[in-house]
């Protein structure tokens, strides 16, 4: 087949417009095959791609070391064709906007452009020094600006102990991670706590005070007359008992690189918006008025956690809420024997007014279930599954972080529960069809996704770690993030650098699983787009053998690609190198 020409067998009867401007249309019933001419201009990256408004196929022309190939996926044309109008300047203002949001990155940092004499004294520096290495680390560091999986792992993992963290703050550079590292022998105490608070930021100065977790990526949000605004109200604590120091030989589960415990917990609801800064000033609050708290039409709705009324009743009675239950700020303690791990001490708010104590329990959480390591929590929920709107139910599950990597495949293999046969081949239309870029017996990709593998395969592995392959449905819902209903896994921006793709630069293979911090999902999973695609148990057609994946693949350019919704299969024999899996629980 050259390039330019491709077949596309049909899954249903139906009539697709392909180009209105080149008047072509394609009609093919379910076992026929139609050839299209098109233009080569169309595609001259992803060679052979027909988008169609339905089901897509796509041709991958052979190269070397890789046959020529066929997938499903669905696309849109009109994306397809202004991506390649519009890369250009995308991948120029793509280059202008990451350089001031970048701040400890190793070619340029924040401190190499912002040196403002003002505001290097407003943080305690000199006239001349970088403002990042000018911001004091906060002692109680707020979690708006962090993203909601993380807060949700936490909020999990805290009604299992004392929860470990890695923490480190130099500068504006603030990371922490939470670890599934629990401290065991001590317990949170509940406490009444009622504050109401709001924060402004104007600039990345301020965000980089107010907001350091998360700043870097929230500075898009700041400057030119635009502002960021959280409004939050906090209405109760945990906090474990006082001590200098906590001991390491408590700690259970992956604990070798936590730095700190937290041992203070503020719990509250927050919402968190981004507009012109004179509107967002007029509003009387954003956290409290409808869906969101704001009523401005003009104003970006970046977040929205807890509800304002529970929030209000549980500062009122003085109860914990489980609608206004949110981890919004924290205090850490060091742990023993960690000299590098600075302690971080909670400080007191100025702004809290007592409330009468209540003998009340503690609720927990719709997804606080227990996790196993290496898995988050996702919760229940309704939602309209995929493009086609149907109505899917969802109960609570716990789901890899990761796909499943080359190194925990090749320990299931070593075991014998797992077959190793055919995994350094692809195989499709009946034959093997070579290497390709399949990671098994690779040198230095024990830590990519495994691939090349089929759908039996993937089913044995689960269940040989007493997990299953997740539904259709699960794993949108997990995409989507629940509720948010988010178009893509991190939110609604376009894919830039946040998964492993081909749409900024050419990609050869996977990369690493947990690469793309910025494309962490809700519920706190890695990889939802992009790396590979994903087999989950659902057949495609209830009648027919085919078994669904999701997510899209490092081999593809174009965005919608990555949508949560996108869905594509194929048969369960199917192996190639941009299809993996991840289990569900």
């Amino acid at each position: 087949m050259r390039q330019g020409e491709g077949v596309i067998p049909e899954r249903t009867r139906r009539e697709y417009p392909l180009d209105a401007a080149q008047g072509l249309r394609v009609r093919a019933d379910r076992e026929e095959f139609a050839n299209i001419q098109v233009d080569e201009a169309l595609s001259q990256r992803s060679l052979g791609q027909y988008a169609y408004g339905g089901v897509r196929r796509v041709h991958r022309p052979a190269a070397p070391g890789r046959p020529s190939t066929q997938r499903w996926s669905y696309a849109s044309l009109a994306a397809m064709r202004l991506d390649r109008v519009l890369r250009p300047f995308a991948v120029l203002s793509l280059l202008a906007a990451a350089v001031p949001l970048s701040c400890g990155l190793s070619s340029v940092t924040a401190p190499d452009l912002i040196k403002a004499d003002g505001v290097a004294s407003a943080f305690g520096g000199k006239p001349g020094d970088p403002v990042c290495d000018a911001v004091r680390p906060q002692t109680e560091p707020d979690l708006m600006g962090w993203d909601s999986g993380s807060r949700l792992n936490l909020k999990a993992l805290q009604e299992q102990g004392v929860v470990g963290v890695r923490y480190k703050a130099v500068g504006c550079n603030v990371e922490l991670e939470v670890l599934q590292c629990v401290g065991k022998g001590v317990e949170y105490g509940f406490s009444p706590y009622s504050a109401k608070e709001s924060k402004t930021a104007k600039s990345q100065r301020d965000l980089f005070a107010e907001l350091p977790i998360g700043a870097a990526k929230l500075g898009g949000k700041v400057g030119g007359g635009r502002a960021l605004r959280t409004d939050y109200m906090l209405a109760g604590v945990l906090k474990t008992p006082v001590m200098k120091a906590f001991p390491s030989e408590k700690l259970e589960g992956d604990c070798d690189r936590a730095t700190h415990v937290v041992s203070t917990v503020y719990l509250g609801g927050f919402a968190m918006a981004s507009g012109q800064s004179e509107t967002l000033a007029a509003e009387a609050s954003i956290f409290g008025v409808g869906v969101g708290g704001s009523q401005d039409r003009t104003a970006e709705r970046l977040a929205s956690e807890g509800n304002p009324e529970s929030c209000a009743k549980a500062q009122k009675e003085g109860t914990r809420e489980p609608l206004c239950n949110v981890p919004l700020r924290i205090g850490l303690t060091p742990i023993a024997g960690r000299e590098e791990a600075a302690p971080v001490q909670p400080v007191a708010t100025p702004t809290v007014t007592p409330v009468a104590t209540s003998t009340a329990k503690p609720q927990p959480s719709v997804s606080s279930g227990t996790c196993p390591a290496g898995m988050a929590p996702v919760p229940a929920g309704s939602f309209k599954l995929g493009e086609n709107g149907e109505e899917a139910n969802v109960q609570p599950f716990c789901l890899d972080v990761t796909e499943v990597t080359v190194s925990a495949y090749a320990a299931c293999v070593k075991t014998g529960a797992c077959s190793g046969e055919g995994t350094q081949t692809q195989f499709f239309g009946d034959n093997d069809q070579g290497a390709g870029a399949c990671n098994a017996g690779q040198s230095g990709r024990d830590n990519h996704p495994m691939n090349c593998v089929d759908w039996g395969m993937a089913m044995t592995f689960c269940k040989a770690q007493q997990k299953r392959l997740p539904t259709e449905a699960e794993w949108e819902w997990a995409a989507r993030g629940g509720g948010d209903a988010r178009k893509f896994p991190w939110g609604s921006a376009e894919p830039e650098f946040q998964a492993c793709w081909s749409g900024v630069s050419k990609r050869n293979g996977t990369c690493e699983v947990g690469s793309f911090a910025d494309g962490k999902a809700r519920f706190g999973h890695q990889d939802l787009a992009g790396n590979v695609w994903e087999w989950t148990s659902s057949k495609y057609q209830a009648d027919k053998a085919d078994r669904v994946y999701r997510g899209g693949s490092w081999y593809f350019d174009v965005a919608s690609w990555l949508s949560a919704s996108i869905r594509s299969g194929d048969d369960p024999s199917y192996r190639i190198d941009d299809l993996g899996f991840r289990c569900a629980r």
